[in-house]
């Protein structure tokens, strides 16, 4: 009866244990939820930044392209929903997504810059065109910038 009684005993103590790790595993996955929910982070939440992160992505892209067909209002255009994209994904992401964001942020800032230079540039030019009569014609800017290259 003596051997009956221990097995019996110890069978009772690992459902016991079974019982205690299924109860912390739930108890655990109940805390993660509260926690997220309380600092506001859902998937569909980190999603949706993602989301936007690549929208504003494609907009960046597609204004970098506008650019090199010199097609400045609409590229103006795409930068302005490029960085409006980056900032709503910048209000909705968590803590270690935030250094992706600045980097979009930077490189929509180095766009921004470029686009700025690139209207005064073809304001410059035309500008040059109506005081000469529009004889005068001005080099590409991939000329340009072959030349500044080679005279370096």
């Amino acid at each position: 009866m003596g051997k009956a009684f221990g097995a019996f005993v110890r069978w009772i103590a690992a459902l016991f244990i079974i019982a205690l790790v299924g109860y912390n595993t739930f108890e655990i996955n109940r805390l993660r939820a509260e926690v997220a929910t309380l600092r506001g982070e859902t998937p569909a939440a980190r999603s949706g930044a993602a989301e936007q992160l690549a929208e504003a992505q494609s907009h960046a892209e597609r204004a970098k392209t506008l650019l090199g067909q010199k097609k400045f209002s609409e590229a103006t255009a795409e930068m302005q929903a490029a960085s409006d994209a980056a900032a709503r994904a910048s209000g909705n992401a968590q803590a270690q997504s935030r250094s992706a964001i600045a980097g979009v942020q930077k490189s929509l800032a180095e766009l921004s810059e470029k686009t700025a230079a690139l209207w005064r540039q073809a304001e410059a030019a035309t500008t040059a065109a109506k005081n000469t009569g529009g004889s005068a014609k001005s080099a590409p800017l991939s000329e340009k910038k072959n030349d500044a290259k080679q005279n370096k």
